[in-house]
């Protein structure tokens, strides 16, 4: 007799499925046979296959009973699927490259306020052995805390080099001047995609990248936040019941494009300030942490998903945060890069 299962299994995801038959009413099963090698458990009483599948491949289930007092074998398909997320690779980047850089970079620093900063090669540039194209850094300036996150354009041949050196332009910028000027250190790192291009020989679009800087300080009312930013990803204040978006996503001249850093974009951007009397974190990510993380634009502003995301964020030291950016979420694999800007000592 033939049985069969309404779906397949798949390695690594619980499995619990009752064998149908059709044909053979009353079939009474003592034992199994086959299946015992992908880790699943057979219930004859209830002819019900469950557990988690360990092995992909294709197997033979042989079920032994009886029908009408008379001995019985039912013989049943068993496919298991391989776990997809086991099928990415994770090749090295060549190290001798042009512009090469980590796989991953994470930093933490102490003071008034408490910056931790993550940045890591997401799954598709991995999978390639392609390099890490974020990049971010933090920094303190007096009694501020500053950050940076880029993203660079994955359509320009060393936007790596145009993320990183945005990125040290611009907190370079903010710690050298009296009190920190996003807007200064946005056009200085403009500034600097252009001597780069120069420097090289090749075009500024050759290292096209996303800038957000933000800044943070404690103020006897509260914190005091200021940010500024040419093309996507997100930046909001948490205070632990409601949200504050800091930012815009700037697009490009169609559907779907991002803007990039440039002098003219620069000029154009406006610095957002806020002051809350109480907070828990300052966020500023690259779109490969918030396109995952909020799937729809309002949930960027919606509570709900911030509670859940600084559930698994809130304490988190650099090289924890490094880890936790290795998250799971189905077609979202690009580089990611988060800080968090928090209270911090005396703060």
């Amino acid at each position: 007799m033939r049985g069969r299962l309404a779906f397949a299994a798949r390695v690594g995801q619980p499995f619990d499925a009752v064998i149908e038959i059709d044909a053979a009413p009353g079939f009474l099963a003592e034992s199994a046979e086959g299946h015992e090698a992908t880790g699943l458990r057979f219930d004859p009483a209830a002819l019900r296959l469950y557990g988690i599948p360990s092995v992909d491949g294709f197997f033979m289930l042989e079920v032994t009973g009886s029908m009408a007092g008379r001995p019985a074998r039912l013989s049943v398909e068993l496919p298991v699927s391989p776990d997809p997320w086991a099928l990415w690779q994770d090749v090295p980047s060549e190290t001798d490259a042009p512009f090469a850089r980590p796989d991953t970079d994470h930093a933490a620093l102490d003071g008034p306020v408490r910056a931790v900063m993550a940045s890591r090669r997401g799954r598709k540039h991995a999978h390639s052995g392609a390099h890490r194209e974020d990049h971010a850094g933090i920094a303190q300036a007096g009694m501020w805390g500053v950050a940076a996150v880029a993203d660079g354009a994955g359509s320009a041949a060393l936007s790596r080099e145009g993320a990183r050196v945005a990125v040290h332009a611009a907190l370079d910028a903010l710690t050298t001047a009296p009190s920190p000027d996003l807007t200064d250190a946005l056009g200085r790192a403009a500034l600097a995609l252009e001597t780069l291009a120069a420097r090289e020989a090749r075009p500024v679009v050759d290292f096209a990248t996303t800038l957000i800087l933000g800044a943070l300080r404690p103020v006897p009312t509260g914190w005091e936040a200021a940010c500024i930013s040419v093309g996507d990803g997100l930046a909001a204040l948490w205070d632990g019941e409601g949200v504050l978006a800091m930012m815009t996503a700037d697009g490009g001249e169609f559907a779907g494009q991002t803007r990039f850093l440039s002098p003219h974009a620069a000029a154009q951007a406006q610095v957002r300030t806020a002051t809350l009397p109480t907070l828990c974190g300052f966020c500023l990510m690259t779109d490969g942490v918030s396109d995952a993380q909020f799937p729809a634009p309002i949930d960027e502003t919606d509570p709900a998903h911030w509670r859940r995301l600084w559930a698994e964020i809130d304490g988190l030291g650099p090289a924890a945060l490094c880890d936790w950016l290795n998250f799971r979420v189905q077609g979202e694999h690009d580089d990611r890069s988060l800080v968090i800007l928090a209270p911090g000592v005396g703060g």
